[in-house]
């Protein structure tokens, strides 16, 4: 199997788990006289074996990638930083408080701002590219 496939292995198992826990959690408690559809502790073994699975395929992969981790982890920082820039003031303008004119100037203002933006998204693009094309190719 490659990385690419066990990641959709790996988020099928998220759901199946979380799926799971929503059916424990549903059928736990029944008044008195009242049949459950499902017995919380068979679902809760199952949920064990899913998540040892899960677990043992999070591994695997981690492991197969590890000659892209610095790639892997510059983009989620890229995202990050794309994040940030975007909750960044950048119009320069003028508030009043108090009956005090305040005049403020943005060092960089939004064009540059969005300039910085489109820089990081071709830049995550092009390890998304190259990540992918990784993860297609590696088996585990």
């Amino acid at each position: 199997m490659n990385i690419r496939k066990a990641l959709q292995e790996k988020n099928k198992l998220t759901g199946k788990i979380q799926n799971l826990f929503s059916r424990m959690r549903e059928n736990n408690m029944t008044e008195d006289g009242q049949t459950r559809p499902y017995n919380s502790q068979k679902v809760w073994e199952e949920i064990q074996a899913e998540t040892t699975k899960l677990v043992d395929l999070k591994v695997n992969i981690q492991m197969a990638n590890s000659p892209i981790l610095s790639d892997i982890y510059r983009m989620a920082e890229l995202k990050t930083m794309i994040r940030q820039l975007r909750y960044m003031e950048c119009n320069d303008g003028r508030k009043i408080q108090s009956g005090i004119i305040t005049y403020l100037f943005a060092t960089i203002k939004a064009e540059e701002r969005d300039k910085l933006v489109q820089s990081l998204e071709d830049e995550i693009e092009k390890l998304q590219e190259k990540i992918d094309a990784f993860n297609f190719r590696t088996n585990l």
